[in-house]
């Protein structure tokens, strides 16, 4: 049995020659080594608007910026696919601050010709294997199962990686919920890493709605005659079709774990976690489709889930505090 807190070198083969050696195996408990890989977002989009010479080049230029920040703190690409690297950092610490310079960097790039490149991240440490100066293990898969999942400008990792993390980067992590890894009979529990100031990360997660002071706010929740209310004392309600879930939805469209609303710093957010997204509508406005993002909720409104209003039962919200 592997030791909690150790390291398997890699060791020569009972019998066998002296160069047959076994994979170094690494921890499985979130304070080992990290993987990452880095993706070129829309890269088709890319070749479609500038052409395959030009797109190219634009690619490599944000390859070799992902390669920068990887060495910077201490990691090793280990292979480059395509528009993609997958990389091995010390820890999850230095996988996250990599990331974040990363897309910090992508995000100075000039737009050329009109056409903004950006990035998308999964990482996560835990149970992985080396050999010959390649990975494979769990942990690999995880992070491509994040990073497939991750939205342009987005750093996705888990709340098991979240012990190798230092505390200044936790306080920008976010939880998103629950993922179904292909492979695995447990999901695994996404967070997000902010690599943005904090003013402009909020103004991009609130542009939905305008942002209210709420104080000590209460959300009243509507559906099919049932009635919910969340306030500072009830933080935490889930929504989906599984029948776990505090708001149980019967709706074919809506995942099983779909999303849940959060009450957090005085406010409210709803945060969808499914494949189809949330269709969230603020009182008269249009519609807004929100898909493993988040949004603050504020005023009355509903959200419809994985179909837009009149083809998706409606779950009406209102959002009070002792001054409205």
């Amino acid at each position: 049995m592997l030791g909690a807190t150790k390291s398997i070198e890699a060791v020569p083969l009972a019998g066998a020659s002296p160069d047959v050696t076994l994979p170094k195996v690494h921890r499985k408990d979130g304070r080992g080594p990290a993987i990452l890989f880095a993706d070129v977002s829309r890269s088709m989009l890319l070749h479609e608007q500038l052409g395959d010479q030009a797109a190219r080049m634009v690619i490599d230029a944000l390859l070799a910026l992902a390669e920068k920040a990887v060495t910077a703190y201490g990691g090793r690409v280990v292979r480059s696919i395509g528009d993609e690297i997958l990389a091995v950092l010390p820890n999850a610490d230095a996988a996250a601050r990599a990331a974040r310079d990363l897309l910090i960097g992508v995000d100075a790039i000039d737009a050329p010709h009109g056409v903004r490149p950006s990035m998308h991240v999964g990482l996560h440490s835990g149970g992985f294997m080396e050999r010959a100066g390649d990975v494979f293990g769990d942990a690999v898969n995880v992070a491509s199962r994040l990073t497939a999942h991750a939205q342009p400008g987005q750093i996705l990792t888990t709340s098991a990686s979240a012990p190798g993390i230092s505390l200044s980067v936790r306080r920008s992590m976010r939880r998103l919920g629950p993922l179904d890894i292909r492979g695995r009979i447990d999901q695994i529990q996404v967070e997000e890493i902010a690599w943005r100031d904090t003013a402009d990360e909020e103004a991009t997660v609130t542009k939905f709605a305008p942002v209210a002071a709420l104080g000590t706010a209460r959300i009243r929740l509507d559906y099919e005659g049932r009635q919910w209310t969340l306030d500072a004392r009830i933080k935490h309600l889930s929504i989906g079709r599984d029948p776990g879930s505090d708001l149980v939805i019967a709706n074919i469209d809506a995942s099983r774990s779909h999303g849940f609303i959060e009450y957090r710093n005085g406010a409210f957010y709803y945060i969808d976690t499914s494949l189809n997204g949330s269709y969230v509508t603020f009182g008269n406005a249009g519609e807004t489709l929100v898909q493993r993002n988040q949004v603050l909720l504020s005023g009355r409104g509903m959200i419809c889930l994985g179909q837009p209003a009149g083809r998706s039962e409606q779950l009406v919200f209102e959002v009070t505090s002792p001054t409205s």
